[in-house]
């Protein structure tokens, strides 16, 4: 589970606002400008952050994602030769055990259809599975989004 980072080291903007603050009194009226400064400055830092966490974590998914592809692209390329020798060898032989129960002109447009139905459906099969693992991997920025509604809720009460 993520978990709010602290924002780094505070810069010499930063610095001084936090020293302004503290030196304000309570009844002072730039007390609250102050403090309405030093929450914009460290919103404006938090979000600077968010965002370069969300460019480091679409980076590791883009690198993920590409890997990804590139092994299923050279796999399936090989695999698409060597299905097409399997389904001639296939064809030819389904063909020949057709010939013996049946005229051999049904036979000869039987045995593709009947190859073409039982590897259609698996085709079909390994797609939705495929589908359903990329989809369940997802492209969203999870760590992002956590950390940008714990920072909404920090500055929320940084307000109040």
């Amino acid at each position: 589970m993520a978990t709010r980072r602290e924002p780094p080291e505070a810069g010499p903007e930063q610095a001084e606002v936090e020293a302004e603050a503290e030196t304000a009194g309570p009844d002072d009226a730039g007390s609250t400008a102050a403090l309405l400064r030093g929450v914009i400055a460290e919103s404006t830092r938090l979000l600077r952050q968010e965002i370069e966490l969300a460019r480091a974590e679409m980076g590791e998914k883009a690198d993920l994602l590409q890997r990804y592809v590139a092994g299923v692209a050279a796999g399936g390329a090989l695999l698409a030769c060597a299905f097409f020798f399997l389904l001639s060898a296939l064809d030819r032989g389904f063909g020949a055990a057709l010939a013996t129960w049946m005229d051999e002109r049904i036979a000869g447009w039987l045995a593709p259809l009947i190859l073409a139905a039982i590897l259609g459906g698996v085709g079909f099969w390994l797609l939705s599975n495929a589908r359903r693992a990329l989809r369940s991997e997802g492209l969203t920025p999870e760590r992002t989004v956590e950390t940008l509604r714990e920072n909404t809720h920090w500055i929320k009460e940084r307000l109040r």
